[in-house]
């Protein structure tokens, strides 16, 4: 069967092995995708050919730091095609021996250049935001947001306009009276946001998906799902109603829903509410028709209607 998934995530397998706790920025991308339900396939560094990345709406590369030219060229193509990128922190300041490059290869396609070297990790960090973006929906009422660990020092070559996400320089923790921002407000960016005819491409300049990973912080967590949305455009193939964490799967004209396990759970900071979960490999209680759409069939949950699976169009 051929999967529906509209969404593809590199797994940079060279950077997952060589680059410092370098599985942790797809295990807290892959958590965040789960927790939005979202429908994704893994593709690998090695494999991004355009007979494959043609049906995907979207690319996520979670710190793919460690990619070669050919890589880059396959990504730059993608975009330039009409797909939508996401990329994070370091992606391609190395080639894929490690060898740092002076500034990102892909740097034409995100639009930022690297100014200097990583800064952090830093326990205090935030974000500020410059303007509204379907990014940070949902957070109204404050100007703020948690900021990553590590970010690299960016200077963008877009548009002020596309900078919504400021970077709030590191203040002090403790103690309490000396816990306020000395700088509030820089002109750095966080992060930039581009649409190029029909493509979508999002970046941030630090490891916001390895903070989430490692902290749990829920605000983080919906910037991310909030970006993915953003890049993918569009109605979801499948949507999932209820409480709980699940991860979906779509083939052809098939759907499953399986409860993640213990290993999704941070590894420090284990104070998410992961329940109530989906028995393990059960599907959605109900199968709900829209115009248009195709029948997602599955075997019932037994005694627990917890959540339906929706067609869309």
């Amino acid at each position: 069967m051929r999967s529906i998934a509209d969404v593809a995530v590199l797994y940079p397998q060279r950077t997952v092995a060589f680059y410092p706790s370098g599985a942790d920025y797809l295990q807290g991308l892959y958590y965040a995708l789960i927790e939005g339900r979202f429908i994704f396939d893994f593709v690998h560094e090695d494999n991004l050919a355009p007979e494959v990345l043609q049906k995907y709406r979207a690319l996520l590369i979670p710190n793919g730091a460690y990619l070669s030219d050919q890589h880059c060229r396959h990504v730059r193509d993608f975009v330039a095609s009409g797909g939508s990128l996401l990329a994070t922190f370091e992606t391609s300041h190395y080639d894929e021996w490690g060898d740092r490059r002076p500034d990102f290869a892909l740097a034409d396609v995100l639009g930022v250049n690297a100014t200097a070297d990583t800064i952090g990790p830093l326990g205090n960090s935030y974000m500020r935001i410059e303007q509204r973006h379907a990014v940070v929906a949902g957070f109204d009422g404050t100007a703020l947001l948690p900021g990553p660990e590590a970010r690299v020092p960016v200077r963008a070559a877009v548009a002020a306009g596309s900078i919504p996400l400021t970077v709030v320089p590191y203040f002090p923790a403790f103690p309490p009276e000396m816990v306020f921002p000395r700088t509030p407000r820089t002109d750095q960016p966080a992060a930039l946001f581009q649409e190029s005819g029909r493509s979508r491409i999002a970046y941030f300049a630090g490891d916001v998906e390895r903070t989430f990973w490692r902290s749990g912080n829920t605000d983080l967590g919906q910037l991310l799902q909030n970006t993915v949305r953003w890049l993918r455009g569009g109605a979801p193939a499948v949507t999932v109603d209820g409480d709980g964490i699940v991860e979906l799967f779509a083939w052809g004209d098939r759907a499953w829903l399986r409860a993640p396990s213990s290993q999704l759970h941070e590894p420090e900071h284990d104070t998410r509410i992961l329940s109530p979960l989906l028995p393990d490999r059960t599907a959605a209680s109900g199968v709900h028709r829209a115009p248009r759409s195709e029948d997602f069939r599955g075997p019932r949950a037994p005694r627990r209607p917890v959540a339906a699976i929706h067609a869309i169009g």
